[in-house]
């Protein structure tokens, strides 16, 4: 658990986890909301059918699908900086030290604040 990862001071994972149960709480709040064709049209690449990032879904697909522009929003810019970029970094490698316990804690807070505003505007 992601709680459990942060409390031992694993906070890339914690971090990572974080991201996972953001991404899990947007794809619960798309499907409940959207047929299956809309919701493939956010989550596929037309062209090839490969699935796009929860970048594209948290701006392109709730611009299209909802009227709703999160890329404008401060939630939308603290998630990106705060907890997806370091996630990015993590992932792919570039990121192979710890992150600090202050830098975790605004990640899990930049999700926890991301995910109020869109149940609040998009998903009430």
């Amino acid at each position: 658990h992601m709680h459990d990862n942060y409390s031992l001071g694993y906070y890339n994972t914690a971090l990572l986890q974080s991201v996972i149960l953001f991404e899990n709480y947007v794809y619960t709040n798309l499907k409940k909301t959207l047929s299956n064709t809309k919701l493939n049209k956010i989550k596929k690449k037309a062209e090839c059918g490969c699935l796009v990032g929860i970048n594209e879904i948290c701006t392109r697909g709730l611009k299209e699908y909802y009227n709703y522009d999160f890329e404008s929003k401060k939630e939308w810019k603290d998630l990106l900086d705060n907890t997806l970029k370091f996630r990015n970094k993590i992932v792919h490698g570039e990121l192979l030290e710890s992150i600090l316990k202050p830098q975790c804690e605004l990640a899990i807070n930049s999700v926890k604040k991301a995910e109020e505003i869109l149940e609040k505007e998009v998903f009430k």
